[in-house]
């Protein structure tokens, strides 16, 4: 067997390895990078929650002030990434969030495979392991990072549904958007295009089964 043929064969292996490679490799690369240099501005508000949540069981700001304009997921997901090491790390949720990332394209890869198959989940999976924005966003403390998580996790639930049947699947997948949302307010408009395809789904397979 070829090594082009047995990677094809494996497109999720394959990509995860890729994927997964280029992380260790740029963090490898970039050294010890500074704490500080992982917190983007708008990333130190959640990083602030994080910590207040890690040390006061508080979901307070950097003032001390009840948070009331951000959603509660990635400071917890924070917190729980770091728990181990007695309060809020960004190195440690950034070595997190690089294997998500490596995972989120594996869903890409596995969403492609469901719908066309070795060839097109490969493309498919080497193109978000590689696309640049997303991995330097896997380097940052930001919400896309977990957001991205929960929206590939629910778009591959809701697929693989839709061409299996069941319910579970669509119950898993509606968990999945509701989390993304309280991860990223922007999330909770998604669900309504998916909804129409939900609903031209179900038509057609009414359509289907009367002819």
């Amino acid at each position: 067997m070829s090594g082009v043929s047995y990677i094809l064969e494996r497109p999720l292996a394959a990509v995860f390895v890729a994927a997964l490679s280029v992380r260790v490799a740029l963090l490898a690369f970039g050294g010890s990078i500074p704490p500080d240099r992982l917190i983007p501005p708008d990333g130190r508000e959640y990083a602030a929650l994080a910590e207040n949540l890690s040390q006061r069981r508080e979901f307070v700001d950097a003032q001390g002030r009840p948070e009331l304009s951000r959603t509660p997921v990635y400071p917890l997901f924070l917190v729980a990434a770091t728990k181990p090491f007695g309060r809020f790390k960004p190195v440690v949720a950034v070595g997190l969030q690089l294997l998500l990332g490596a995972l989120v394209a594996c869903g890409a890869a596995g969403l492609a495979l469901a719908l066309r198959g070795c060839e097109a989940a490969l493309i498919a999976g080497l193109f978000v392991a590689l696309d640049v924005s997303y991995l330097e966003h896997n380097f940052l403390i930001l919400t896309e990072n977990l957001f991205v998580v929960f929206e590939m996790a629910g778009l591959y639930l809701l697929v693989t549904r839709l061409r299996d049947g069941g319910t579970l699947g669509l119950g898993a997948a509606g968990a999945a958007f509701s989390l993304a949302a309280l991860t990223r307010p922007i999330g909770v408009y998604l669900p309504l295009p998916l909804a129409a395809l939900v609903a031209a789904s179900v038509d057609g397979g009414a359509r289907r089964r009367a002819a």
